[in-house]
């Protein structure tokens, strides 16, 4: 078929710049333009004395004919300036070649496909389980204090309300420049965080946790100190098997939500560098959802407050206690909270 070809051919250039479109699917032309260009084919065999490519042929011999073949040029003679002056042109079939490797590519890739499959699976799988870790914590926690596991769940909830505001307006171009760095992806870590705030409290004694009136001294040192173990609990639960980013996140959010913007807050304050824009943004935002849960729930030692004597407490704390910039977005807020607390008064 290819010596029928060529003998119709006085010059090999241009039997060459015709065999694409003779022998090789469209798919293929511009490929084997590019391979058959003698224009170039000097540079190409410049540092080698064989240059080749694989190409499906057309179906010359009716439906599902087309062949794979290796097309190549071999340098058979150089010049002095060791340039290529005798070539050959060779195409040999290597259909059964091609398709062995074409269908170990695919194995391979339906392997990478289904491994990958099967890894997010066992990641949701073990999300799953330490969703439920966390759960089953502030449960007992919530059960010890007299909370009944309830500030975690409302707190969650109160987290999910300010971050959606805060992407809200980010998405919509009206957000504060300082909350940009809060994407969907980011706002997501810090919502699953919330659940994890409180976990230090497992190893307060439950005297102190339930205690119906105001703490001594001795009692709230180590009361602070529920804070640090949040965190250390975090890092046991989470790190080495989730995203690095969002461990950080958890970890911010459980060691410091109690502290201040003024400085005053725990563990670490204004000696450790924790005030205003030194304290983790995703732990601002927890704190604002802390204390508002806090001043609106019953507790042991007090009756819930009514929302319009919450609401000026948190107004009057904003750039003390909290992060000013945090006020919009609370008061934007404000009907989503109390129509919350509404439906879920315990």
């Amino acid at each position: 078929m290819l010596h029928d070809y060529f003998e119709k051919y006085t010059s090999i250039r241009k039997a060459l710049s015709e065999i694409p479109a003779a022998f090789f699917i469209p798919e293929n032309i511009r490929e084997v333009k590019e391979f058959y260009n003698l224009d170039t084919l000097k540079d190409r065999l410049k540092d080698t004395d064989n240059c080749s490519a694989d190409f499906k042929s057309r179906d010359l011999h009716g439906p599902d004919t087309g062949r794979w073949y290796r097309s190549s040029f071999i340098v058979c003679k150089r010049n002095s300036k060791n340039e290529p002056i005798e070539v050959i042109c060779v195409a040999r079939d290597v259909d059964s070649e091609v398709r062995e490797h074409e269908e170990h590519k695919m194995m391979l890739e339906r392997f990478a496909t289904e491994l990958s499959d099967e890894v997010a699976k066992q990641t949701v799988h073990i999300q799953e389980i330490q969703r439920r870790i966390v759960s089953s914590l502030g449960d007992m926690i919530g059960s010890r204090d007299g909370n009944t596991g309830g500030h975690v769940k409302r707190t969650s909830e109160v987290m999910k309300i300010l971050v959606d505001e805060i992407i809200r307006r980010n998405k919509a171009g009206t957000g504060n420049p300082k909350f940009l760095k809060i994407s969907a992806k980011k706002g997501e870590d810090i919502i699953r965080t919330a659940p994890m705030h409180d976990l230090g409290k497992i190893f307060i004694d439950t005297k102190i946790l339930c205690k119906p009136g105001k703490l001594d001294d001795d009692e709230y040192r180590i009361m602070k100190t529920h804070s640090e173990h949040s965190g250390e609990i975090v890092n046991l639960i989470l790190r080495d098997v989730e995203e690095e980013a969002f461990v950080n996140t958890a970890f911010n959010v459980a060691r410091y939500h109690h502290e201040r913007w003024d400085g005053n807050g725990y563990p670490e304050g204004k000696s450790g560098g924790k005030e205003g824009e030194g304290i983790p943004i995703e732990a601002r935002i927890m704190s604002v959802a802390d204390v508002y849960d806090a001043l609106v729930s019953k507790r042991c030692y007090k009756e819930p407050m009514s929302f319009e004597q919450a609401y000026k407490i948190m107004i009057d704390g904003m750039g003390k206690q909290f992060d000013p910039d945090l006020e919009e977005i609370f008061v934007a807020c404000r009907k989503d909270l109390e129509q919350y607390y509404s439906e879920n008064s315990e």
